[in-house]
């Protein structure tokens, strides 16, 4: 018997350790801007230029000259004699007008924006065309693909009414879907115009989307993606979510608790928790997350802070990213 509990021991923790992966330190931000709004909602990096949307309603993204190796007498963002220095405010055109945008991405030669309170998406070229905006198609999405095979009927239906019912009674002036980050095509298939949703709606966090774009922007919910959070992450309350291909890692900003969750995505079935980074004590809660061409990590605050006086923050890989 003493043997035998000694080896069930040896297989089941008595208790399951949260995982903190390396700490964001204050002290290993390689850059930072005083932004010109107090909050932010989103991130995204196209070279040199840093594009953001602002918390709450709003009518224009910000964009941002940024300097990655600045030299003497220069800053990362702006001037010594203005912090809005190369900053300009792009004006979202009609018909999209004002809204709660709170995801953009670069995609086909525009700015792809969620709106995520509504629950739609609107596209804006680089010549400031826009589309009118159009609702995601939530209807007729499957469970992901588990290791038995594809789901069943009954279970897609069950899926799919669970889903209506709680995307009906979610309280309309909440945002209801928080992200959309573009994935590598090997992650979800061949298929260009692949993207995650991250939302606020129960027993729903993760859907895999496919989004196409001809007289108008139409994406349409594809599978209901598995994330297991388990006890580590049990009571995060997520805000934003940003994508690497380096390892395949999905990084949710956890408002709650002031820190970052990294999942490894296997399939849409299993993106599994990994650890958790905490920030610094001196930043607000995370709002806005955004991983770079160079695997660097950009991090958006709910509101400036006593330090920086920054709401926008960078770290390099080798300050996040491990194996």
């Amino acid at each position: 018997m003493r043997k035998l509990l000694t080896i069930v021991m040896g297989l089941v923790p008595l208790f399951e350790p949260e995982v903190l992966g390396k700490a964001l330190t204050k002290d290993s931000i390689y850059a930072s801007q005083i932004t010109v709004t107090s909050g932010l909602s989103s991130i995204y990096r196209e070279n040199n230029k840093i594009f953001v949307t602002p918390l709450g309603e709003t009518d224009f993204i910000v964009e941002s000259l940024y300097n990655p190796d600045p030299k003497e007498r220069e800053l990362h963002f702006g001037s010594y004699k203005s912090d809005s220095d190369f900053t300009r405010r792009i004006p979202i055109e009609k018909p999209l007008s004002k809204g709660y945008w709170n995801s953009i991405s670069l995609w086909n030669k525009g700015f792809l924006l969620l709106e995520g309170r509504l629950g739609r998406i609107g596209f804006q070229n680089e010549n400031g065309r826009t589309f009118l905006p159009s609702d995601i198609l939530v209807d007729g999405f499957r469970p992901a693909r588990d290791r038995s095979g594809e789901p069943i009927a009954y279970d897609i239906k069950n899926a799919v009414n669970r889903f209506v019912k709680a995307y009906q009674s979610f309280p309309p002036s909440k945002i209801k879907f928080l992200d959309i980050v573009s994935v590598p095509p090997r992650w979800l298939g061949k298929r260009d115009g692949q993207f995650l949703l991250l939302t606020d709606i129960k027993g729903f966090n993760i859907f895999s989307v496919n989004c196409e774009l001809k007289d108008g922007v139409l994406c349409r919910l594809r599978r209901a993606c598995n994330l297991e959070r388990g006890r580590k992450a049990k009571n995060a309350d997520y805000s934003s979510m940003t994508v690497s291909s380096k390892g395949r890692k999905v990084l949710l900003a956890d408002k709650r608790n002031k820190r970052i969750d990294v999942y490894d995505f296997n399939t849409c079935y299993d993106i599994r928790y990994r650890r958790s980074m905490p920030l610094p004590d001196i930043l607000h809660p995370p709002t806005a997350l955004h991983i770079d061409a160079e695997n660097s990590l950009w991090v958006g605050t709910s509101f400036r802070d006593n330090y920086l006086n920054a709401s926008l923050y960078k770290w390099k890989e080798d300050q996040w990213h491990q194996k």
